[in-house]
């Protein structure tokens, strides 16, 4: 991801620059902005079209593979995934959707593949990915290089244990408060 946005920034250095020479009758700063759809912008010299498309997600982009950045966006992450996976894939998940990955799809790539990096069973790694489980499931990029870890959709989360409920219970504290009218 990170060598596409400097591909970005160096094709935009290249084509201010391009603009600015054949515009030096009239240099002004103008700027559009692109939204989805074709933009076209004439100038006195050349004609550009500028095609802006959607990406619902790096993982299912036709056109590129983005499976390698993804791979370094999550090991740059500093939530990792440990044994037992549930606290941290779920800290891992956090961390990836507040550095602006919004896609289920590309979440479940990266904690999938930090997972399969750390964890050894199928049940750990549908642990690891909870409600991403079914989501994971549908992109086989994860799996190829392991297919005897390849987990199902069928999965379903472990009932909570008594010691869960009592990690839990000891991590929220009920707040005493009084509330007056």
């Amino acid at each position: 991801m990170t060598s596409r946005i400097t591909d970005y920034q160096t094709a935009k250095s290249a084509f201010s620059g391009m603009l600015g020479q054949f515009n030096k009758d009239r240099n002004f700063a103008t700027s559009i902005t692109l939204g989805e759809g074709t933009t076209t912008i004439n100038t006195t010299y050349a004609t550009i079209i500028v095609k802006v498309t959607p990406v619902p997600s790096l993982i299912g982009d036709a056109r590129h593979d983005f499976t390698g950045d993804l791979r370094k966006f999550g090991d740059s992450q500093s939530a990792k995934v440990a044994d037992p996976p549930a606290w941290s894939c779920a800290k891992l998940n956090n961390s990836l959707a507040s550095d602006g990955l919004s896609s289920d799809e590309d979440r479940a790539y990266v904690i999938g593949y930090e997972a399969l990096k750390s964890l050894t069973t199928q049940e750990q790694i549908m642990d690891c990915l909870g409600r991403l489980v079914k989501v994971a499931a549908k992109i086989p990029k994860i799996w190829v290089d392991n297919p005897d870890l390849k987990i199902t959709e069928s999965w379903r989360p472990k009932p909570m244990t008594p010691s869960t409920r009592i990690l839990l219970s000891s991590r929220f504290k009920p707040c005493k408060r009084s509330w007056t009218s």
